[in-house]
Order: C-alpha cells, then sequence, then structure tokens
C-alpha cells in the first residue's frame, strides 16, 4: 500500500509489530481481566 508519504518497508514493518503489541497488550489484559474477573 502506497500512500503520498515515503513508503518503506521498514515503516510497514513497524506499523505491523505496533498493532501486534497494542493487541497483544490492550486484548491481553482485557482476556487476563474478563478471565481472572
Amino acid at each position: 500500500m502506497q500512500v503520498g508519504y515515503n513508503s518503506s518497508p521498514m515503516d510497514t514493518n513497524t506499523l505491523i509489530i505496533v498493532i501486534l503489541l497494542v493487541l497483544l497488550l490492550g486484548g491481553g489484559g482485557f482476556f487476563y481481566r474478563g478471565r481472572r474477573r
């Protein structure tokens, strides 16, 4: 996906990593809380 920015493979990788981290941290915490109650 190329937009007006200087799209770079590193940028995409970083974005994916950030999203994964957020999902793991946020989702993980949410699930943990729900499981632990």
